[in-house]
């Protein structure tokens, strides 16, 4: 659960306003295939969009490019119909989120689409298709590893020693080590 002590957490106050805005989006419109999920259900999500909104604003990305990492925060593992490995899940949480946009009357984010899509897959899957849609300069492969460090973050929910730090992709990742196990005590007590 969110807590006005993590929004207040210093980590967190540079966005604790798209942390808000985002949860109340996590918490009141979407679905998910696992609602009770333990792994995978709303408290993870908003983990993921916590610490995706914390690196991105560390990277210093734009406002638009924090805007895409919360769609893929918020959507990422919506269609999980497992806990375990659940290969396709990403491919099936973008289906959802374009059905969601039409249904809604908005315009979907691509590259928000693309991050749920590729999330579940190996690096190399991953950017390779970068590097075959993305044009060279492009902030692509920079919001991929920034949410697939999001991600791996929350590990820690699955064991202490479940996160693998050389799978990390960026030094401010590396730094919320810390961060991501207060958190994941934090919102389980």
């Amino acid at each position: 659960m969110l807590t006005e002590d993590i929004l207040k957490n210093k980590i967190c106050l540079p966005v604790a306003h798209r942390i808000l805005r985002g949860a109340h989006f996590i918490t009141s419109d979407i679905r998910f295939g696992l609602p009770d999920s333990h792994w995978h259900g709303v408290d993870h999500t908003l983990r993921v969009l916590i610490f995706t909104l914390v690196l991105g604003h560390r990277k210093g990305l734009r406002p638009d490019e924090l805007e895409t990492l919360s769609l893929a925060a918020a959507f990422h593992d919506t269609c999980r119909q497992d806990e375990w490995t659940d290969p396709g899940h990403g491919e099936r949480a973008a289906y959802y989120y374009q059905r969601f946009c039409e249904e809604k009357g908005a315009e979907p984010d691509v590259m928000a689409r693309f991050l749920m899509h590729y999330h579940d897959r190996d690096d190399s899957i991953g950017l390779a298709r970068i590097a075959a849609l993305h044009r060279p300069g492009e902030r692509a492969v920079l919001l991929y590893q920034i949410f697939k460090d999001a991600d791996a973050l929350d590990r820690f929910r699955l064991a202490p020693d479940a996160l693998d730090i050389s799978q990390l992709r960026t030094r401010e990742a590396l730094e919320l080590i810390p961060f991501s196990q207060q958190l994941l005590k934090t919102m389980t007590t």
